[in-house]
């Protein structure tokens, strides 16, 4: 289990699991639904392969500091990536 962190009091807690061989794990970009709009952000999370990761996002990173959330998702940054699984989200 790991917690992705969205400051200002929003926690989102999520459990990934990369199936990559070996290395680093790969890049996955972290989007976020704000006030019914995607949000524009770069913001890139790098788990390790093989492993549950903690990661921390804080909201004025992806510019959605002080807005409503209305979803969170997580998709493959690269043209090819390996599966990867989130097993929990919380927001707090």
């Amino acid at each position: 289990m790991a917690e992705l962190e969205l400051g200002q009091g929003r926690r989102v807690g999520a459990g990934w699991r990369h199936q990559a061989a070996q290395g680093p794990g790969q890049s996955l970009s972290v989007k976020i639904l704000a006030d019914g709009k995607a949000i524009e952000s770069n913001y890139v999370i790098q788990p390790k392969a093989k492993n549950w990761a903690v990661v921390v996002v804080p909201l004025k990173e992806p510019a959605a500091d002080n807005k409503t959330i209305d979803g969170l998702w997580v998709q493959g940054a690269a043209a090819s990536y390996k599966p990867y699984y989130i097993t929990h989200i919380q927001f707090e």
